[in-house]
């Protein structure tokens, strides 16, 4: 890997440890943050958002680093020593697991979408490539359920459980995005020129 590369890593890995630490033992330093929290056990539980000002935005970041890392693992597997694959995999886990406490769906499309272009324009999309992908990050959220089986559990009844109400109530299940999108569609459909031209 090139240093700039390396030292992206690293500043990402860092900048995702900050969120981990921080979703457990919320660390004093005063910065304005949305209101979003899980529940767990009657308790409000601010979701991962690290040094961000919401939960998405940790979450987009970390998804940008696991899909670095996921495919700097795929496209230079024989040059890596095996030092450098095990720093990787950790690097994965540690990824996954801050996108995973940032509780953000979106974000986990953003690196389904990324890595499946990725591997379709590296002609290297495979079946057995890409369930080792898969396999690897299911084996990493394992384990974030085995540290916190209630987050996990959680994550899976409440954020991915809202998605099965998309016919009876899409706004709930898009959490407030679906009465976005149609007032951003009705008013460039009154207002084509604006689309084009912008405002």
């Amino acid at each position: 890997l090139i240093f700039a590369g390396k030292f992206l890593l690293g500043v990402g890995l860092v900048t995702a440890i900050y969120g981990i630490v921080d979703f457990y033992y919320p660390i004093p330093i005063s910065h304005p943050f949305a209101d979003q929290y899980i529940y767990l056990d009657g308790r409000m539980i601010r979701r991962a958002q690290g040094m961000f000002y919401e939960a998405s935005s940790f979450g987009n970041l970390s998804a940008f680093f696991l899909s670095l890392t996921l495919a700097v693992l795929v496209s230079c597997w024989r040059r890596l020593s095996i030092r450098y694959k095990a720093t990787l995999y950790v690097m994965a886990g540690i990824f996954t697991t801050a996108l995973f406490l940032s509780y953000s769906r979106g974000s986990w499309a953003n690196v389904f979408v990324t890595m499946t272009v990725f591997l379709i324009l590296q002609r290297k999309l495979r079946f057995q490539r890409a369930a080792a992908l898969v396999l690897l990050v299911a084996g990493f959220v394992f384990l974030v359920y085995q540290i916190s089986p209630l987050v996990v559990v959680n994550f899976f009844n409440w954020r991915m459980g809202t998605l099965l109400e998309f016919w009876n109530d899409p706004n709930l299940a898009t959490s407030g995005r679906w009465e976005s999108w149609w007032h951003l569609f009705t008013f460039f459909a009154d207002h084509p020129w604006y689309l084009i031209f912008g405002i």
